[in-house]
């Protein structure tokens, strides 16, 4: 509003003595041709303001005019500022308001009075809470991602062979968590906590096996003369799970494996 320019555009005068149309216009974020009639609209509305030219002129009140806050001792002001200081951090209008308050109080009074108003801070976030507001990087990160994402197409081809990857996980963690619809029953964080680190530790020793036995098999397959393709070798999955019987009794007794391996089935044979 442009009755609260007229006024900062007063105090800020008061202030420095002397201002330009063009530092009052920066302070109040406007233009420079809104500031000149602003300061002309003081001078016609009587308030001694009048403008000097040349090098070093400006616009100042005539014979160091002022007006400032009748009755406000300096231990009032303190008390002032340090109940409305803490509220700027959050309030763009109290920022405003303090500001103008600052230039109204005598000169002897202000530095007290800004101390004061940064003495206390107040902290939004409830107790024991976060601060939920997100990061302006995690925006910049975001906007980058997504435009990388339409302008590269092997950024695209990356991004699906790793969702890919993950939801093979997914699905073989389904398949070992078959008991009670793969559900956690338990009502305590710990015990819902043991339950996926056995799991995870079930899904590794899987992973762990099948990788080991893929590469015997592909060892074996080039050993024995047949086309093993690079391009498809890419393609398997440590995740397959058809082989994998979760019905029935565990036995957790080592085999005696001599050579190391299971011995492995020949390629062309039919499996149920």
């Amino acid at each position: 509003m442009r009755a609260d320019r007229l006024v900062a555009a007063l105090l800020l005068m008061q202030a420095r003595g002397r201002v330009t149309a063009a530092k009052l216009a920066d302070e109040l974020e406007v233009s420079v041709a809104t500031a000149r009639r602003d300061l002309e609209a003081l001078s016609a509305a009587g308030i001694p303001v009048y403008p000097q030219p040349g090098r070093g002129g400006g616009w100042s009140l005539v014979g160091g005019a002022r007006t400032d806050l009748s009755g406000l001792s300096a231990t009032e002001a303190q008390a002032l500022f340090l109940l409305v200081g803490p509220a700027a951090a959050v309030s763009g209008e109290a920022k405003a308001a303090l500001r103008k308050l600052v230039r109204a109080l005598p000169q002897t009074f202000r530095a007290d009075a800004e101390a004061a108003a940064s003495a206390t801070m107040i902290d939004p976030t409830r107790w024991g809470e976060r601060d939920r507001r997100r990061p302006e990087m995690v925006d910049i990160f975001k906007s980058l991602h997504v435009l990388t994402y339409v302008d590269d197409e092997p950024y695209r081809r990356d991004i699906k062979a790793i969702r890919n990857l993950q939801e093979g996980r997914h699905d073989l963690a389904k398949h070992v968590f078959h008991g009670r619809k793969g559900e956690l029953r338990h009502r305590y964080q710990a015990g819902m906590e043991d339950q996926l680190g056995a799991l995870g530790l079930v899904l590794n020793c899987i992973t762990l096996w099948n990788t080991v036995y893929l590469d015997a098999a592909l060892d074996q397959l080039r050993a024995q003369g047949y086309p093993v393709l690079e391009d498809d070798v890419v393609r398997l999955s440590p995740f397959m799970r058809k082989h994998i019987n979760v019905h029935g009794h565990y036995s957790f007794q080592l085999p005696d494996l001599r050579g190391g391996h299971r011995e492995l089935c020949a390629p062309d044979a039919l499996h149920d």
